[in-house]
């Protein structure tokens, strides 16, 4: 059944483009005017980190009145059949890379809006460009000389593989000055980078048609989709002050607020059924009047000085909306109740605007700078931010529904959070919690820094961490894990007493040779090994041995219905295995080692299943009987891969159809699961008074200030390569800009799988660590490996100086700690302590460098220290010294 996908400033060619049929059958647009004949058809192969072209050159283009200069191309990923994207093309023209905005902050891309919509169940929206120091284009992967496009693709299907650029910020111009004299006649330099990592495959980038030429300036407004929003000043029907702003209510409904001189606009969005496509009851700051079904009311009431209330009334609900001001914020509650007589399902839509500005480089999504949407991904840091002048808004959405749904959308001047559905069962009410921060002269990292003092997330950071043990002399080790995994991969087919008799003597060796060290067991959430030899069909199973060259080895997939009653027969997990519609079982054979004949279970916790009990057994085992002292968890946040079951519903997770009627129900275990990851924390924290560890931050309000420690691995992201940037300032990584509301960790780099060369390993960690600070978070050791002697060495010392760390203030380039300052740019930072601060200077390659220039000056308790950096290629640590 086809879903809903919402539609986000998405230009269909067939409504805005006119198109001419040429004889092949071939569709192209009649308003774009070529300046010079067409290039010859360039390939470039994929490279580890930058694969380009040759310089592509075209002559200085003649300005045209009325006119404006686009670069257009057939761009495509050339394999063997037509199977799907990726942000694989990065394009350079005069020496500046294209990305998602001109300089005066329109759109770049022509025709085809923002995101592309397709009907693919984990990717159902995807942004146009990546950012980076190499913004990225998504780009198709098909065969080099089709016409056919991915029947999963949505959107922009009439613009085929073409895409068109507005360059005008960026061409080259043949200027005729007086006496008919060429003031300049510099040539475009034109190059493309093929950004696929090599260990991918040899998969070209291949561009064809390439020109420029002009398309109407008036038609390029048109096609950019850019549509600005302005705030409609009214007269109130109440403020209510907070400090910093004020929040004003209007006739309808939309709110507006006061920043200083600045005025931004808050406009809410609720979708009805309405056929063929579903309509939104809107109430905005941008009209006088409700938008929406005959039925849609709203009316307002003061409840006190610092809180009113505002009813919306529609066809199938009604909300009612609670505001109250809460010092410098205004938290609002949103109650949803169901008043007709089926299940129901709403999109809600909650934006910010600054009246009538163009996009600017102010705003973030998910802490993310300058990105247009983010996904599921986005709740571990649930904020939509914007600014104007020296005005900032953020909306922050706090309670385990909102962002379990949440998405968030920027398009325009307009920044939105919003979901793709929320299921409401007949008679049912479910509310929703958000706060809106405000203020003049404050930017993001002050609202972040809030918020975490809110949320009591600034926990103790122990380390250095080592997440494989290997010989790193000069490591003073704090905290580290224990192979091999209880359960799972290497441990998979062992039992409790061939565990015990392995790692109990590395527990000893690794505490005597580190003094104080907390080691932790290892365990995979979701992933429970089924060995094929316990039961007599078990070579009917998908068994792969791990093999990931065979095509039937995948990372979540479902068995037959044979299999699955087979399975359901004989294993205890029955109640916490991940289904399809039919009950089939979803398993797992690409996570399988040493060539065994098992599958993964795939499993979630929740309070009672069989996962939620077996947990607990796990955490006795490793720290009673073994004496560990904590746990790291591995996968601990369900996503949509492997965190939704099709067999049940939650009441609150559907898919929509295009009208706005139910299509899927589903059973999500983010939501469902919460308490019991919260309790499964709080039971190795509180009860057994050990460490929690996991890999992904927290999502829900539950697990939020559980006091378990957690990392993101950073690696999957192309930004975090660190080899072109080696020199210089490091770019935005979106892992580390989603960690700003969680223990501000990242596990780092594995320097080999950037540099086959030992000679970088040493900058690379040291630059990974540079990055993290660059984004505001600390770094853990995941890869170790590099010289310790010899020209190209490197030291620990830097990971030595950081920990422990328990944060004031994140920020980007310093953080600020109890015990410590940590930056890497210059500055005059002040610390306490009754004697002058310790200070330790690291180099690129992380050596210690002497510190004395760096001038101390103040006296005991407020100590101030002049850094001198080579910015972003140099670390600075302040200690504290009582």
């Amino acid at each position: 059944m086809k879903t809903y996908r919402s539609k986000v400033l998405c230009l269909a060619a067939c409504l805005l483009v006119p198109l001419v049929m040429t004889a092949a059958g071939e569709q192209k647009v009649n308003w774009f005017t070529p300046a010079f004949p067409e290039k010859p058809a360039i390939e470039i192969e994929p490279g580890d980190s930058e694969a380009s072209s040759d310089f592509v050159e075209f002559p200085a283009l003649p300005v045209k009145k009325g006119m404006t200069p686009v670069l257009k191309a057939d761009i495509r990923m050339v394999c063997k059949s037509v199977s799907g994207w990726n942000p694989y093309c990065c394009i350079e023209l005069n020496g500046k890379c294209l990305d998602r905005n001109t300089v005066p902050g329109t759109p770049r891309l022509l025709g085809r809006g923002e995101i592309m919509e397709t009907t693919h169940p984990k990717e159902k929206r995807l942004a146009y460009w990546k950012p980076g120091r190499h913004p990225a284009l998504l780009t198709l992967f098909t065969t080099k000389d089709t016409d056919v496009m991915d029947a999963r693709i949505v959107t922009d299907k009439d613009m085929g593989y073409e895409y068109y650029f507005d360059v005008s910020d960026l061409v080259s111009k043949l200027e005729i000055g007086a006496d008919d004299r060429v003031e300049n006649e510099k040539p475009n330099r034109l190059r493309f980078f093929n950004l696929l990592p090599k260990r991918y495959g040899n998969i070209p980038l291949c561009i064809q048609h390439l020109t420029i030429g002009y398309v109407p300036t008036a038609m390029v407004n048109k096609l950019s989709g850019i549509k600005l929003r302005k705030v409609k000043v009214q007269k109130a029907v109440d403020t209510l002050s907070a400090k910093g702003f004020k929040l004003n209510v209007q006739k309808n409904g939309a709110l507006t607020l006061n920043i200083g001189r600045e005025v931004a606009g808050l406009d809410s969005a609720f979708s009805y059924v309405h056929h063929p496509e579903m309509q939104f009851n809107t109430m905005s700051a941008s009209a006088d009047r409700t938008v929406g079904e005959p039925q849609f009311k709203t009316s307002y009431r003061k409840l006190s000085k610092k809180s009113g209330e505002l009813t919306i009334k529609a066809g199938q609900y009604q909300i009612v909306r609670t505001m109250t001001v809460d010092g410098n914020a205004i938290r609002i509650k949103d109650r949803y109740k169901n008043t007709s007589k089926g299940d129901i399902g709403i999109v809600w839509k909650n934006s910010i605007y600054f009246s009538g500005t163009l996009p600017s480089d102010g705003w973030r999504l998910s802490g993310r700078s300058n990105v247009v949407h983010e996904g599921s991904f986005g709740s571990r840091n649930p904020s939509v931010y914007a600014k104007h002048h020296d005005a900032a808004v953020m909306m922050l959405f706090e309670d385990t529904i909102s962002r379990t749904l949440l998405e968030s959308l920027a398009t325009g001047n307009t920044y939105t959070a919003t979901t793709e559905g929320m299921g409401l069962a007949s008679g049912k009410e479910i509310t929703l919690e958000w706060s809106i921060y405000a203020g003049n002269k404050i930017d993001y990292w002050d609202i972040i820094n809030q918020i975490r003092k809110e949320w009591k997330v600034n926990v103790t950071v122990p380390g250095p961490f080592l997440f494989a043990f290997g010989n790193r002399p000069g490591i003073k080790l704090k905290l580290a894990t224990t192979h091999p995994w209880l359960d799972y991969s290497d441990g998979s087919t062992m039992t409790r007493d061939q565990y015990d008799r392995i790692v109990r003597p590395k527990i000893t060796e690794r505490r005597k040779k580190y003094p104080g060290i907390k080691l932790m067991g290892l365990v995979e959430n979701n992933l429970i090994n089924f060995d094929s030899r316990s039961v007599p069909w078990g070579k009917e199973l998908p068994l792969t041995y791990g093999d990931r060259s065979n095509p039937r080895t995948r990372y979540g997939q479902y068995l037959s219905a044979d299999l699955t009653k087979k399975l359901d027969a004989v294993t205890p997990f029955k109640d916490a295995i991940l289904r399809d519609k039919n009950g089939n079982a979803m398993i797992d054979n690409y996570y399988i080692y040493d060539k065994k004949p098992c599958i993964n279970l795939m499993v979630q916790p929740e309070i009672g299943n069989y996962r939620y009990k077996f947990f607990k057994d796990q955490c006795d085992f490793l720290m009673d009987r073994m004496g560990f002292d904590g746990v790291y968890i591995d996968q601990f946040n369900p996503t949509p891969r492997d965190g939704y079951s099709f067999d049940r519903w939650d009441g609150v997770s559907v898919y929509l159809n295009p009208d706005g009627t139910i299509g899927t129900k589903f059973y999500n275990y983010v939501l469902t699961g919460a308490p019991a990851r919260m309790n499964i924390v709080k039971y190795i924290v509180e009860k057994k008074h050990g460490i929690v560890l996991t890999n992904g931050h927290p999502a829900t309000r539950e697990e939020q200030s559980s006091g378990r420690l957690s990392f993101c691995e950073i690696e999957g992201d192309s930004n975090c390569n660190p080899m072109p940037y080696l020199k210089g300032e490091p770019p935005e990584v979106m892992d580390e800009m989603r960690s700003h509301l969680a223990a501000p960790l990242v596990l780092g780099l594995r320097p080999s799988l950037y540099s086959k060369n030992p000679k970088h390993w040493a900058q690379i960690l040291t630059k990974g660590m540079i990055t993290a600070l660059h984004n505001g978070v600390l770094y853990y050791y995941y890869g170790s490996d590099q010289p310790l002697e010899g020209p190209d060495r490197g030291s620990f010392e830097v990971s030595n100086w950081m920990f422990p760390f328990t944060p004031v203030k994140i920020g980007k380039g310093v953080l600020i700690g109890k015990e410590r300052t940590l930056t890497a740019i210059s500055g005059k930072f002040t610390v306490g302590g009754k004697k002058q601060p310790k200070i330790g200077y690291f180099n690129d390659h992380g050596l210690p460098q002497d510190p004395s220039g760096f001038a101390i000056t103040g006296k005991p308790g407020s100590w101030t220290v002049d850094v001198k950096l080579d910015n972003w290629n140099e670390i600075a640590i302040i200690a504290v010294q009582d």
